[in-house]
């Protein structure tokens, strides 16, 4: 069964905050297989109370679930508890990140850093760009861009263990 990257899903549903953490999620409430046709992850896009959002779907004891993450709602305003106006449909655009100037030389200068880079995820790139963008000072987003990089090197000395 392939995605119906048409249908568009509009519900309204509560912001629920995970105990003891500050994750939050929205739980999607119709069968997501029998709309998309996927029983895994589905990339969707939309709005929550009318600002656009991207992301995942998850599934998770039969039931798809929306993480929120603070970014978006702070950008949102929303907080846990609060009732939510949902719109999503099927993403199927290319999910491609760019890597701001510095990072990109820094990844240049070191073939096995830029090729793991390139098999990350696009929320894994996301995550790295987020933490190097947050920097305020440029001696931490520096430290950061160097941090990546050694991770992305660990990563290949790990696999060829």
């Amino acid at each position: 069964m392939a995605a119906d990257q048409k249908t568009t899903i509009q519900f309204t549903a509560t912001l629920t905050r995970e105990p003891d953490s500050s994750a939050t999620f929205i739980a999607i409430p119709v069968n997501v297989f029998e709309i998309f046709g996927i029983r895994g992850r589905v990339p969707v896009a939309g709005t929550l109370n009318g600002s656009a959002f991207r992301s995942s779907i998850f599934p998770y004891g039969g039931v798809h679930y929306l993480g929120v993450n603070r970014d978006l709602r702070e950008s949102t305003g929303l907080k846990a508890g609060d009732l939510v106006d949902v719109v999503m449909q099927y993403d199927a655009e290319t999910r491609v990140i760019t890597p701001p100037e510095d990072l990109a030389k820094t990844l240049s200068q070191n073939a096995q850093a830029l090729k793991n880079w390139k098999k990350l995820s696009y929320s894994h790139q996301r995550e790295y760009i987020d933490a190097i963008e947050k920097a305020v000072k440029s001696e931490t987003r520096s430290a950061r861009i160097e941090q990546t990089v050694s991770s992305l090197i660990t990563v290949i000395r790990h696999e060829k263990k």
